[in-house]
């Protein structure tokens, strides 16, 4: 017994010890300079499939991906992508297991602490979807206590708070049921089926999902305040980051962000600002009450 116990003890700290070995992670990402001499910089590109990248015939497509090609014709060393689980792009930045992350990412305050970030590329506003025919609904105030549906663990869920208060504030009237959808599809379906009557999401996922489903839904206004998406270096890693955000810069400068923009988000944001600073909502907001409202943990 003494001698199984043993064996799986063994077992375990070999284990432990070839994953470390394996880990590429060096608790730093390089410097441009860096980058340079060896030649090669890496960058995380997510592993699934959304408005801004998706895979076919073992091949990245999308807004992402045709934007890093313009970065890989221009850039004066070789780029290596490393697919990261959307959820570990940031968590993968700060380990030093890559150098930037080459996906469209939503800047938040949590995350400005440790990342640095380029001029947006795009919103990232969470805006209503209702049904095609449903002419009761013609503005946010028209959503009061209607049942209506947000995505397991997107950024609307964490976004209640805000959409709440800018309901009642327009009707005087309270936030309806929420109930939670794994998907944009099975929401759709949700409300088509009226089991909700309106659905909040990112503006790039709605339209989306209202390319596919033709006259079946309609967007509405934005629910809640503005935010955006951008690529990323480590905070501290201030050459790299002027670099790419110089390439983000010359890609609006000249009208080729607008055209990838509605070639795969299937809208143009022309009004996107130089530099973000993201802000909690509550401090975000256009009105001043005094209140204060419990804060909401950023994903990552």
């Amino acid at each position: 017994m003494k001698q199984k116990h043993a064996g799986r003890w063994q077992a375990s700290v070999l284990a432990a010890i070839v994953v470390a070995a394996g880990s590429s992670g060096t608790g730093q990402a390089a410097s441009l300079q860096e980058i340079k001499q060896r030649g090669y910089m890496v960058v995380a590109v997510a592993a699934e499939t959304s408005p801004f990248a998706s895979v076919a015939a073992g091949k990245r497509k999308g807004f992402d991906a045709e934007l890093l090609a313009k970065l890989k014709h221009s850039a004066p060393f070789e780029i290596r992508e490393k697919p990261v689980p959307a959820a570990a792009l940031a968590a993968s930045l700060r380990n030093g297991d890559i150098d930037a992350i080459a996906s469209s990412i939503e800047i938040t305050p949590a995350r400005q602490q440790n990342l640095a970030f380029t001029a947006p590329f795009a919103e990232a506003t969470l805006y209503y979807l209702k049904r095609g025919d449903d002419k009761s609904i013609k503005s946010i105030g028209d959503l009061a206590t209607r049942p209506l549906g947000i995505r397991t663990g997107s950024a609307a869920f964490a976004a209640l708070s805000e959409v709440e208060h800018l309901i009642v504030k327009a009707s005087n009237k309270p936030l309806g049921k929420p109930i939670e959808f794994t998907g944009e599809d099975e929401a759709a379906q949700a409300l088509q089926d009226r089991k909700i009557d309106y659905f909040i999401d990112e503006i790039v996922d709605l339209t989306d999902l209202a390319k596919r489903k033709h006259k079946q839904v309609a967007i509405g206004e934005p629910v809640a305040h503005e935010t955006y998406v951008a690529w990323a270096v480590a905070k501290d890693n201030a050459d790299l980051g002027q670099w790419l955000d110089g390439f983000a810069r010359e890609v609006r400068a000249h009208g080729k962000l607008a055209a990838l923009q509605q070639k795969y988000l299937g809208r143009r944001f022309v009004d996107l600002p130089d530099h973000v600073t993201a802000e909690n909502w509550w401090t975000a907001r256009k009105d001043h009450p005094v209140l204060p409202v419990p804060s909401v943990k950023d994903p990552d």
